[in-house]
């Protein structure tokens, strides 16, 4: 969100140090039954979000907490702000980063939760708040699509400029969600940051997406969309992405009801983002995304994670393949045979590149499940991955496959659009050199 605009609610900027200090709960409908909160402070920094509990949530089988117990994920953790019970917080992707730790066998521990994004409100989602228009913007879309800019040549004093001017609401296109049908558009908010003289014209881009409906949008759906968005966007760039922007009052109203702390790396040479806005077709893109097949939700929630948590790359290629498993859960073939099918769909351009560094791809696409098996079942197979600088390679350039396959089934055009930023990425990842 840029800085001449009004920051809601915490009346904190993304750049701020704070802390909130409330109760937790990681089912929407506690939250208010006090006695089911867990205590304790959300710290937040520009780089980094951590929640802090003391005697934290329940484990799997809700009875104890164990020393040798893997640490877990949150998809949703709901809280109340102290001192502003009118205030919620609701943290999406959680997951625990250490163990609690007892103290004379007594379950007086302090729980650590990696919090990927926040958003703060003045009302609970399944309140009745209803809008017409919602509006989101984040850095990333201020990256990722660019809106077509108008400049006009003006004299002044006898000297010569340029003004940029705002460009209309662009129509994406179409989606339905639950049974509602919704419209979306791409508002170019591009300003000039001070009169330009010369040839040097300094520009701010606030673009945003408008979703509109005729019918109502409550509040809650209106939240769900954005997470499915931000959810979208993790895909395309590979890295998280959260909203910075979610108005509910109209485009006219840049105080928004909700509050969100910007989380998308701004790097001039982000090579993240190998996939660019301008190659998709945007309004298909949007309408494929909210109606996609069980099988391909399955697929995109498990590289999600791979791009959403911190975690071991041994981790990260269990959580790929078994995605790969659940996209072909309902074609009864092998493993290996869903490793082909999905990896060979891809465009020769991208095959013939990875080629060029393992050989044949079935055979180290063999190496991969090999090395996955030993890591899930602890059988040993001879030709696997052993070396962890190696291992990490191979799952990145893996990774990559997999979100190339999954934009393929989204729509993107690989024979309109060259894959030049796509093998140039493997190149980087596979000429990595480890100390």
């Amino acid at each position: 969100m840029n800085k001449k605009y009004p920051y809601s609610l915490l009346k904190k900027s993304i750049l701020n140090k704070f802390e909130i200090k409330g109760g937790w709960v990681t089912d929407s409908k506690d939250i208010n039954v006090v006695d089911k909160y867990k205590y304790g402070t959300l710290k937040y920094t520009s780089n980094d979000i951590n929640l802090t509990l003391f005697q934290g949530f329940p484990s799997k089988d809700e009875k104890k907490m164990c020393f040798n117990e893997e640490p877990q994920r949150y998809p949703d953790i709901y809280g109340r702000i102290a001192d502003m019970t009118s205030y919620y917080i609701h943290a999406v992707n959680n997951s625990e980063l250490s163990i609690p730790v007892f103290a004379d066998l007594l379950p007086v521990h302090t729980q650590k939760i990696n919090v990927s994004y926040f958003t703060v409100s003045n009302y609970f989602p399944v309140k009745s708040v209803r809008m017409k228009t919602l509006i989101i913007g984040s850095t990333f879309l201020n990256e990722w699509l660019k809106p077509l800019q108008k400049m006009r040549p003006f004299d002044e004093d006898d000297s010569f400029g340029i003004r940029i001017y705002k460009s209309e609401s662009q129509l994406l296109g179409n989606f339905n969600y639950n049974n509602q049908k919704f419209e979306m558009f791409f508002t170019g908010n591009v300003n000039q940051d001070a009169i330009a003289r010369g040839r040097q014209i300094n520009i701010i881009n606030d673009s945003f997406l408008r979703i509109a409906s005729k019918e109502e949008i409550t509040a809650e759906k209106a939240l769900e969309i954005d997470s499915k968005l931000n959810r979208l966007f993790t895909i395309i760039c590979s890295s998280p992405v959260s909203s910075s922007l979610i108005s509910l009052r109209g485009e006219k109203s840049y105080i928004s009801d909700v509050y969100c702390p910007s989380n998308y790396p701004i790097n001039e040479n982000n090579t993240n983002a190998i996939f660019e806005g301008k190659d998709f077709e945007l309004g298909r893109l949007f309408s494929n995304w909210f109606s996609m097949s069980d099988e391909l939700k399955l697929l995109t929630d498990n590289y999600a994670i791979t791009v959403s948590y911190s975690e071991t790359i041994e981790n990260k290629l269990i959580n790929l393949i078994e995605g790969i498993e659940s996209f072909y859960r309902k074609n009864n073939i092998t493993l290996f045979q869903a490793m082909k099918r999905l990896i060979h769909s891809l465009p020769s351009e991208i095959l013939y590149k990875i080629t060029e560094y393992v050989g044949s791809i079935d055979e180290w696409l063999k190496k991969l499940r090999n090395t996955r098996v030993f890591l899930t079942h602890g059988t040993e197979r001879k030709v696997r991955f052993t070396d962890i600088n190696e291992l990490i390679v191979q799952v990145n350039i893996f990774q990559i496959l997999i979100q190339c396959f999954i934009m393929k089934e989204l729509g993107y055009d690989f024979k309109k659009n060259h894959c030049r930023k796509i093998v140039h990425k493997i190149d980087m990842i596979f000429n990595t050199s480890f100390l």
